[in-house]
């Protein structure tokens, strides 16, 4: 490298930046330009020493940079301006000003998309998915789900008792359900802004967050506690962000998240994204009323209850995981960490999202699309969805007009689809370039097959008019008649 300029090096040697070195420039305009790179520290000579802000830099300068801690983005200073979580939460004017536009400070789903949804990108968010749908639960879990009902029924003077309550009985359930694992429930102390209710597990010789709960007495009192939870666990990854911690840096934080209001619960999860952090509930508010009478929602709420201990041990088996991979630091997150867990479970050293732009809005939606490239040079479009025709691409597949691909159920309703990955130099053409008047499709013997059957036109209008009088219209549709909202739903329920 030419000795003209300012050179500053990693601790590990890797150059970081190069530039030319302008007569007055001192070190505090070479960290002013790190920092606006996303690189937070100081500056030390070759020798070892710290630099002081206004030592000057000139051709041939060298430096190595010591990183403190991450520089604040948008999203953090956002996150700093915000009152306590309790404020927050109770203020309709503040929910709809930092929450309530396009672009919300956390991720609730309510004007906006998540990034990936939770359980795709948790393997635990996935376990709770399955085994809400179809656990079935033991003698214990019903004992739990019997106390549950005889100590959330009651009314308490104040937040707290109820808090206290919930508490006792969910650590003794948590330390029977997960044997050889080490737990801490911590609840808030009077008077100070704290999370109602912590569940922390000892890995890798520290204490993690695992689950947040969030206590209010009865409904519509104290706040909306979704947004508190929200609120909390951001001061929490925030801290980790600045502490450049292992499990914020390689990961995207998973944590299991309780609402309880009155006798009411609801589980869902948090995730903070390269971008910010997210909330998606799992199940809806359930009731847990002593007298109830309803055996359709029993069963919904045991399995609500059964499936937090095995969803907590799953969340702390991941992060024993990944407390043994090496951290690669650097100024920003690794952008796999927003990706499903199918996706970085195979390890592909080539993954490309695909993004949807839109001109008129100026907005960049990332897909559940993604281009990959493995080692042998395979290349596959891998999707997640919740509907796709199966039938219909297998038959194309095997006429040769769409790719080959496979499928797999994943919890919580996904599906993934693996297809090979075909372009101009395979023989294939996008359907944008294709000419309409022509059969062109795929390659080979199958075009000339294809052709074989081509309508002409004075044989299509007899055939559109042979498929209308055949198919089977839903209940009050007409041809040329008015297309209302009710025929949107008819027409999500046909599979295609």
């Amino acid at each position: 490298m030419s000795s003209a300029g300012a050179t500053v090096k990693a601790p590990d040697g890797r150059v970081i930046l190069h530039a030319h070195a302008y007569p007055g420039a001192v070190v505090a305009h070479v960290l002013r330009t790190l920092e606006l790179d996303g690189w937070k520290g100081y500056l030390i000579s070759d020798s070892g020493r710290r630099l002081l802000l206004d030592t000057p830099v000139a051709d041939g300068f060298t430096c190595t940079f010591i990183q403190t801690e991450p520089a604040d983005n948008e999203w953090i200073r956002r996150h700093k301006k915000l009152r306590s979580a309790p404020e927050v939460a109770q203020s309709l004017s503040e929910m709809r000003q930092h929450l309530g536009t396009d672009d919300p400070i956390y991720n609730l789903g309510r004007t906006s998309a998540l990034t990936t949804p939770l359980v795709l990108v948790s393997k635990a968010f996935g376990c709770y998915a399955r085994l809400f749908r179809c656990h079935s639960p033991s003698t214990r879990d019903w004992e739990f789900v019997k106390d549950m009902m005889d100590g959330m029924s009651a009314y308490y003077d104040d937040e707290r008792a109820r808090q206290h309550a919930f508490t006792l009985l969910l650590e003794n359930y948590i330390n029977f359900s997960c044997p050889g694992m080490c737990f801490r429930f911590k609840e808030a102390r009077p008077g100070e802004s704290e999370p109602d209710i912590l569940v922390e597990a000892y890995v890798a010789e520290e204490w993690l967050l695992i689950a947040i709960v969030e206590v209010k007495p009865e409904s519509g009192f104290n706040g909306d506690p979704r947004v508190e939870l929200a609120k909390y666990y951001a001061d929490a990854t925030v801290e980790k962000r600045r502490m450049r911690h292992w499990s914020f840096e390689r990961s995207c934080c998973p944590v299991l998240a309780l609402e309880l209001v009155g006798p009411l619960l609801r589980v869902g999860g948090l995730a903070h994204f390269t971008d910010k952090p997210a909330h998606e509930p799992f199940t809806p508010f359930l009731h847990m009323l002593k007298y109830l009478q309803d055996e359709d929602h029993l069963q919904l709420l045991s399995r609500a209850l059964a499936a937090i201990p095995a969803t907590i041990s799953s969340l702390v088996q991941s992060y024993v995981t990944l407390s043994g991979l090496q951290v690669q630091h650097g100024p920003r997150r690794d952008p796999s960490i927003d990706f499903p867990y199918f996706i970085t479970d195979a390890r592909a050293p080539v993954v490309i999202r695909f993004v949807r732009e839109s001109n008129s809005l100026q907005t960049r939606e990332q897909q559940l699309v993604f281009y990959t490239r493995n080692a042998a040079g395979e290349r596959k479009i891998v999707k997640f969805c919740q509907r796709y025709g199966l039938q219909v691409h297998q038959q194309w597949a095997e006429d040769g007009y769409a790719p080959r691909f496979q499928h797999q159920g994943l919890d919580g309703g996904w599906l993934v689809i693996s297809m090979d990955y075909y372009a101009a130099e395979d023989g294939w053409r996008p359907v944008t370039e294709l000419d309409p008047r022509e059969m062109v499709a795929g390659h080979g013997n199958a075009v000339e097959e294809a052709n074989k059957y081509r309508l002409a036109p004075s044989d299509w209008e007899e055939c559109k008019m042979a498929v209308k009088n055949a198919y089977q219209w839903p209940p009050r549709v007409k041809a040329g008649g008015i297309i209302l909202a009710e025929h949107d739903q008819q027409l999500l329920d046909i599979e295609l």
